[in-house]
Parts: structure tokens; C-alpha cells; sequence
């Protein structure tokens, strides 16, 4: 189980990760990996109540 400090972490990096791909996407492959990353950064945020 990982701690909320580690959680937030990853929920910075996800952001930030989302962002720079959906200014950098190209095809729908890319596309499918944006949503990917969007539903884990929900998930996440949905585990701390945000």
C-alpha cells in the first residue's frame, strides 16, 4: 500500500506527464495512453477523496 505523500507524488507526475502528451499527441495510439493515464490520475484522486 503506498502512503498518501507517494500518491500525491504520482499525481503530480501524472499531470504533468498528461499534459506534455496531449500537447505532443499524434495518433490514436497516443490517444488510447492519454486516457490511460487520465483513469489512473482519477483513480488516484478518488483514493485521497479529491
Amino acid at each position: 500500500m503506498k502512503t498518501e505523500k507517494e500518491i500525491k507524488a504520482r499525481i503530480s507526475e501524472l499531470e504533468k506527464e498528461i499534459s506534455f502528451l496531449v500537447s505532443d499527441a499524434k495518433e490514436d495510439e497516443d490517444r488510447n495512453y492519454i486516457t490511460n493515464k487520465k483513469a489512473e490520475l482519477k483513480s488516484l484522486k478518488w483514493v485521497l477523496g479529491e
